[in-house]
């Protein structure tokens, strides 16, 4: 994850084949949302190919919204955001 001046940016999320579907994507937004709120900051970001319908489905059933689509080398690139609120 990096943190930037306005927002974290979830750089990279990924489980290994056998933890697939098995909740541990959520596990690891929440982990990072977590340490995003707790370092103070307010939104956190994250972007994928939009050919990934799985991760699409699971940020936004945990509260991502898409805020833009960025056509590079025939695909498109997903950028989402979600807003932290305090603990």
């Amino acid at each position: 994850m990096q943190y930037r001046e306005l927002n974290a940016l979830i750089f990279s999320i990924a489980a290994i084949p056998e933890a697939q579907g098995q909740g541990m994507g959520t596990t690891l937004l929440r982990y990072a949302e977590s340490r995003a709120r707790n370092k103070g900051y307010r939104a956190i970001c994250l972007y994928t190919n939009e050919k990934m319908l799985r991760n699409l489905k699971l940020y936004k059933r945990e509260g991502y919204i898409e805020t833009a689509r960025e056509h590079r080398s025939g695909t498109a690139i997903v950028n989402l955001e979600k807003a932290l609120e305090a603990e």
